[in-house]
């Protein structure tokens, strides 16, 4: 019997060797995309590019407040450090750092040769969280749309062509990769009301910027519909008491550091914007307006709550934000790119069908 293309595609994607090629392909893109980030030596965009918050002083806790108090991806490296045996050390930073290429990488960057094992651990570390949210972005595909198909897998392709557009403005710390990654992967546990994961997830997820604090506004505007009050408030009241535990803890533990709990820049942000625009940006924005808001009505309930997160990003962007910085806006990420992804495969004549519940039972009973 012979097999139409629709069919043998769907067989292919089945297989083990598609699902190692595109495991392949997610890592290579990843790599492209981070070796984009990790080496713009721009000033005051680089990894050391912000005397506050360079990567040094960030993996050894002496960075200024409120850096500091992200110190998951700083623990991180230094136990690794501390994991690699002396002997490790030496070699990293004698016979690796003393090839070549390694010298010219080193110079082009600015980094010390004596600190290349720092650099090393947390390059890798930063990485992987970009392979995982990736591989994150493509799971909350599958949670929500049915039938995506090959979409599913072509989708955070598409992201990582989207996310150099973030590094644009604004210094690259390193912290930025674990929160694209906790976030989004905190949205597919919340959308699965895989509660013990999700509780996992932003616990580290506080400790790697208060930020993280979105996600229970998020589950709260898109459990308003979904969830027994009662069980709303306790989940609420939970995260709130986590999220209070370890600002309370974070801000003694780092109490002798300098700075404060924000570094406000309203004033300064309120005069740039003062300035006349250009007229491209406009037509930009006003494009990815059009394209997230292509048949709204389409799109999941649980994207479309998202959007909520505004009401407080763009306060807090015009605030403690830096002008035009809008990494600031990486939690509200996924979502955004999601909305817009919908479109763009409606566009294409593959429309997907959104998933409002999973398994057919509503979000508070699959979380029992």
């Amino acid at each position: 019997m012979k097999l139409s293309w629709r069919e043998m595609a769907r067989k292919l994607t089945r297989s083990a060797f598609y699902r190692w090629l595109r495991g392949l392909v997610y890592v290579l893109a990843s790599l492209f995309v981070f070796g984009m980030w990790a080496t713009d030596v721009r000033e005051f965009v680089s990894l050391n590019g912000y005397y506050r918050a360079t990567l040094l002083d960030m993996v050894q806790g002496t960075a200024y407040r409120p850096f500091s108090y992200r110190c998951l991806v700083p623990a991180i490296v230094r136990g690794a450090l501390t994991l690699l045996p002396d002997a490790g050390h030496v070699w990293v930073t004698d016979v690796v750092g003393s090839l070549g290429a390694v010298q010219r990488a080193l110079t082009y960057l600015s980094w010390e040769q004596s600190d290349l094992p720092v650099y090393v651990a947390a390059l890798l570390t930063m990485y992987g969280f970009l392979v995982g949210a990736v591989s994150s972005l493509r799971e909350l595909v599958r949670e929500l749309f049915a039938g995506a198909g090959w979409f599913q897998d072509v989708a955070p392709l598409a992201a990582l062509a989207v996310l150099p557009v973030f590094f644009k403005r604004g210094t690259h710390l390193i912290y930025d990769p674990a929160t694209l990654c906790l976030f989004t992967l905190g949205l597919v546990l919340l959308h699965r009301g895989a509660w013990r994961g999700y509780y996992a997830v932003f616990a580290v997820g506080v400790l790697n910027k208060e930020t993280m604090i979105l996600l229970t506004v998020f589950m709260a505007v898109w459990g308003w519909q979904r969830m027994r009050r009662a069980e709303l408030v306790r989940h609420l009241g939970l995260q709130l008491a986590i999220f209070g535990a370890l600002k309370l803890a974070l801000n003694w533990w780092y109490r002798e550091n300098p700075g404060g709990l924000f570094e406000p820049h309203l004033y300064e942000n309120l005069r740039l914007y003062m300035r006349p625009y250009w007229f491209g940006a406009v037509w930009d924005g006003l494009g990815i307006v059009l394209l997230i808001g292509w048949h709204w009505k389409k799109k999941p309930q649980f994207l479309r709550s998202g959007m909520a997160l505004l009401i407080l990003l763009v306060p807090l962007y015009l605030y403690a934000g830096g002008y035009g910085e809008i990494r600031a806006f990486y939690e509200l990420f996924p979502v955004l790119f999601l909305l817009g992804w919908q479109s763009v495969c409606e566009i294409l004549g593959w429309p997907l069908k959104p998933i409002e519940v999973r398994s057919g039972r509503p979000l508070e009973d699959s979380a029992a």
